[in-house]
């Protein structure tokens, strides 16, 4: 009889885990590259041309700079240095305004300056998307404080939380690989990712919560090394349900969490259970006491987590084969006719989808899964310059990225996706256990994003795992690449000694 072993079913993970990638890593590869080439000849690129040349002199003076063997924090910090300048002349090269749900929260926000909470109640929008209110809290302080300057307010703020967020990349690298120039180009790739700078312009809550999100995960990392691990993991789950607050697709997080420490973890499994149960409660328990004050003070009717309109609606819009998952008019007049009967309209959308899926070819299905993975991974800026000049006039915008640049993060988005790849094929024996964690989390967003509506802006609160998992595809290149001038003459001494 087969005795289980755990170190089996580790390694049987983490091999299915990283073929399955690999495979939807290609399709998003592919994707991009159509995307890429529907750039360059649909639009302009002649900002493309001039950030591209830009970016390979970064990239030139990052190489030499690792092969001279500078000191890491000043590559660092010169490194940070770059990400704080290209995100303050993104955020202020042009004069944009909020446009869609971001219009809807910044106008909420100046009714609730003057006493009105109508539109977080009942089955006004926030009443209906209640996840949002906290967005709306953060606005109408900022408005409170700041006036007529509150947009360029928020822009700063979303400076500052996106250029802390390559500092605390930093320190996860640095926690997860001993290699000087692992890290030191895995920061680089946070500072320049494109996505990253191109959402400081757009007033959306995602800047602050990738910050909440990366603390969250660094103490998760630093606690499955350390003997004494309470605080790390309240400090973990805590800081998670801070981020969460700004963008409420924490969850995966705490499954993803969940599933290393009993898959990976090498503790007893009573101290898992322990571990788990701290981080879950100190996650779950602020955020219950959060929905209920808010409610208790007035200022909604509804839970954070209980909206007017149940979630089943996205997983119906998700489900609409014809129009690829996406938001579609036949769905939306379905939701908005049935709204005032909510067990109604939960029990018939289940119905909808599961008629869809069953009544529909298996092949077919497994075509619009593919297509809606690919067009929701497919852009490396995720949206970010769409909603940014979105409504915007010419005289705006100063650096053109949607209809002159879009080649540029592309090509950037590109070459990352094949460092992943490369990654999945070659780094699988030297990979660092830890990476697991951010492949489960990878999966578990995708996953959730195959189920609900599509849309590319949804995924910009994870594209900072693309930045991590993209080192592994180093290996074992820089061993050689960036191999320092000291290391070259010692290794050409000790050739002209053998000979």
């Amino acid at each position: 009889m087969s005795v289980f072993r755990e170190e089996d079913f580790n390694i049987g993970f983490t091999k299915f885990i990283t073929y399955s990638l690999r495979v939807i890593f290609s399709i998003i590869f592919i994707a991009s590259i159509g995307m890429l080439g529907y750039f360059i000849i649909a639009r302009g690129n002649k900002v493309s041309i001039l950030l591209t040349v830009l970016y390979a002199l970064f990239t030139f003076f990052m190489y030499i700079g690792i092969k001279k063997n500078i000191n890491k924090r000043m590559m660092i910090g010169l490194t940070i240095m770059l990400g704080l300048f290209l995100r303050i002349i993104w955020a202020f090269s042009l004069h944009n305004i909020p446009v869609s749900d971001f219009n809807q929260i910044y106008e909420a926000a100046i009714n609730i300056n003057k006493g009105d909470y109508s539109a977080l109640k009942g089955l006004k929008y926030f009443g209906r998307f209640p996840h949002l209110i906290i967005i709306i809290l953060y606005f109408s302080k900022i408005l409170t404080m700041f006036g007529n300057n509150t947009l360029v307010a928020l822009k700063s703020i979303n400076i500052i939380f996106s250029t802390s967020s390559i500092l605390v990349t930093y320190f996860i690298l640095n926690e997860i690989f001993e290699e000087y120039s692992k890290v030191v180009v895995g920061t680089f790739i946070a500072a320049l990712f494109p996505a990253s700078i191109l959402y400081t312009s757009v007033y959306c809550g995602e800047n602050i919560a990738i910050l909440f999100y990366l603390l969250s995960i660094y103490f998760f990392i630093i606690a499955m090394k350390a003997e004494r691990k309470t605080i790390l993991l309240i400090c973990c789950g805590f800081l998670l349900f801070i981020g969460h607050l700004f963008r409420m697709v924490a969850q995966i997080m705490i499954i993803s969490y969940v599933l290393y420490i009993f898959i990976y973890n090498k503790e007893k499994y009573m101290q898992k259970f322990k571990n788990t149960f701290i981080i879950i409660m100190s996650f779950i328990i602020p955020f219950i006491i959060t929905g209920n004050l808010l409610v208790y003070l007035g200022i909604t009717d509804r839970k954070l987590w209980n909206g007017s309109e149940p979630n089943i609606t996205s997983v119906l819009k998700g489900s609409n084969i014809n129009h690829i998952g996406r938001w579609n008019k036949e769905d939306a007049e379905f939701i908005n006719k049935n709204l005032n009967n909510k067990e109604y309209l939960e029990s018939e959308s289940k119905k909808i989808i599961v008629d869809r899926y069953t009544n529909t070819n298996v092949f077919k299905v497994a075509i619009f899964e593919v297509c809606k993975m690919s067009m929701q991974w497919r852009t490396g800026d995720s949206g970010g310059s769409f909603w940014s000049q979105l409504d915007l006039k010419n005289d705006k915008v100063n650096i053109d990225i949607v209809n002159e640049g879009s080649a540029w993060y592309q090509i950037f988005y590109i070459i990352v996706l094949f460092m992943i790849i490369k990654g999945l094929l070659t780094g699988l024996n030297e990979k660092k256990e830890i990476i697991n964690l951010f492949l489960i989390i990878f999966c578990g967003y995708a996953c959730t994003f195959l189920i609900l509506e599509a849309q590319e802006r949804y995924s910009f609160i994870i594209s900072w795992v693309f930045v991590i998992i993209s080192v592994q595809g180093l290996y074992p290149i820089e061993k050689t690449l960036f191999k320092s001038e000291h290391e070259l003459e010692e290794t050409s001494i000790s050739i002209s000694d053998d000979k």
